[in-house]
């Protein structure tokens, strides 16, 4: 308004522009849309600024708004660089919504598509199979898509969701076999244990009480990972127990101090 009122008048409206992309959520980003519309008639928002702006939406778990926004993006900007970008944070918010359907879309076509993030698409594509229940597709999706070259991670991500179903339905031998493919690929400490943890807690639940415990002890034996240490400590000691074994009580202690 300063800027205006000293005929300021191109910097005003590139500030008015940045309340408009930067604080799209508030009252002023509002008010800076209708002082720019009444300066201008022709004005309207470039790719840039609508994909800058979606992207406040997207760090703030505003995901409809995100939507609405990635969407505009898309319609405008044909053939903009950041097309595939949007099209990834565009189907993570619609997941976000549980909007499952309209997701499984995005994701299908950026999966079959050579963008850069198909490998990850692919992943988010496993993740709403599993949660519609659609073991079909799920189960056949590595071998639909088998032109593209799945980093470990990826791989490992979608054997984990596999065996998830599996597990669900009660093949539990078939999901312990992708579980263990599955830990053979993470990347990280905690994408190689939740697998193994799985199938501890499978044979847990079987009574395979040695079995599970071995696994449990096996984990422990590695580096400690925040999420899934304590959860084996604790279930190492419901597991010793099981077998009326002494040292129970110890990995409840140990588990308490740390």
């Amino acid at each position: 308004d300063c800027q205006a009122r000293s005929n300021l008048t191109a910097e005003s409206r590139a500030t008015l522009r940045q309340v408009w992309i930067r604080y799209p959520q508030t009252s002023e980003a509002r008010d800076a849309q209708a002082k720019l519309a009444a300066s201008s008639d022709s004005w309207q928002p470039a790719p840039d600024d609508l994909y800058a702006r979606a992207l406040v939406y997207y760090g703030l778990s505003l995901h409809a708004e995100a939507v609405q926004e990635f969407q505009r993006f898309l319609l405008a900007a044909g053939s903009h660089p950041k097309r595939d970008e949007a099209r990834a944070k565009l189907g993570t918010a619609l997941v976000r919504l549980k909007r499952y359907d309209d997701a499984r879309q995005v994701f299908s076509e950026l999966a079959r598509s050579s963008a850069p993030d198909a490998g990850d698409a692919a992943v988010w594509l496993a993740r709403i199979h599993l949660r519609q229940d659609d073991g079909d597709r799920l189960l056949e999706l590595r071998k639909t898509l088998a032109r593209l070259p799945f980093t470990p991670e990826q791989k490992s991500s979608i054997l984990l969701f596999e065996g998830n179903w599996l597990e669900d339905h009660e093949r539990t031998e078939e999901a312990i076999g992708r579980y263990r493919q599955a830990a053979q690929g993470g990347k990280d400490l905690a994408q190689r244990l939740e697998p193994l943890w799985r199938i501890g807690w499978i044979q847990y639940r079987a009574g395979q009480y040695q079995e599970a415990a071995d696994l449990f002890r096996s984990i422990l034996n590695g580096a400690e990972e925040p999420q899934f240490t304590p959860q084996v400590l604790y279930w190492l000691g419901r597991t010793l127990e099981q077998q009326n074994d002494a040292q129970a009580p110890e990995r409840y202690q140990q588990l308490c101090r740390q």
